[in-house]
């Protein structure tokens, strides 16, 4: 499968608290193939979390990506809060769209996260990107590390009620996309393909943007 794939998640409407008495700090994590990308962490985002990202994969011959919302927890091990399915082909159709997944935990519905997507032809090394932090959206307006590939699919796709029960709406013409897509089209030349144990933190070239690099 060729090709890499950009996604952005945007914001969270969650319906499960996995927090006994603080509000939840809720962050992403986004699983592909052997290949596992750690968002930033929300702080006080409780059950309406944002998120300012982008999570980029090379695509090999999995058909599917999970994000999976997770709550940082300083005295006990993160719990996972609920878990979204992304149809790698479908994306690829679609070229770019933006819409609202539903999030599952134990085949249950926990909430929803809009995801902003966009499928390129053009290679990119797998990492996650930080930028600035945006304004959160109002509730009015319209909205790593490697791991056992093969039992880490089986653990996300369990929660994920078969077939799927959802199919939101696409939304064309991702203006932040395109440009945040033009941005790596400057760093591609100078992408350094990193080994599979590798985990470093570079500066772009361009102001106001970090990238994660985990391959």
């Amino acid at each position: 499968m060729s090709g890499s794939i950009i996604l952005k998640p945007i914001q969270a409407k969650l319906t499960r608290n996995v927090a006994s008495f603080m509000k939840m700090d809720p962050y992403c994590v986004a699983r592909y193939a052997n290949i596992n990308l750690k968002g930033q962490v929300c702080k006080g985002g409780a059950l309406n979390p944002f998120w300012s990202e982008a999570f980029i994969f090379s695509l090999v011959n999995d058909h599917f990506c999970f994000i999976e919302i997770k709550n940082k927890d300083v005295l006990a091990k993160d719990s996972v809060i609920g878990i979204c399915q992304i149809e790698i082909e479908k994306l690829k159709e679609e070229k770019e769209s933006k819409k609202w997944y539903n999030l599952y935990y134990n085949k249950k519905n926990v909430g929803e996260i809009q995801i902003e997507a966009i499928y390129t032809e053009q290679k990119y090394s797998s990492r996650v990107v930080f930028y600035p932090q945006e304004k959160k959206v109002k509730e009015s307006e319209e909205m790593g590390t490697s791991g056992n590939k093969l039992s880490m699919s089986y653990a996300l796709s369990k929660h994920i009620p078969q077939p799927k029960e959802s199919n939101p709406q696409a939304t064309i013409g991702i203006m932040y996309m395109e440009y945040f897509l033009n941005r790596l089209d400057l760093q591609s030349k100078t992408d350094i393909q990193a080994s599979p144990l590798s985990n470093t933190i570079q500066k772009s070239p361009l102001k106001g943007i970090k990238s994660t690099e985990i391959v």
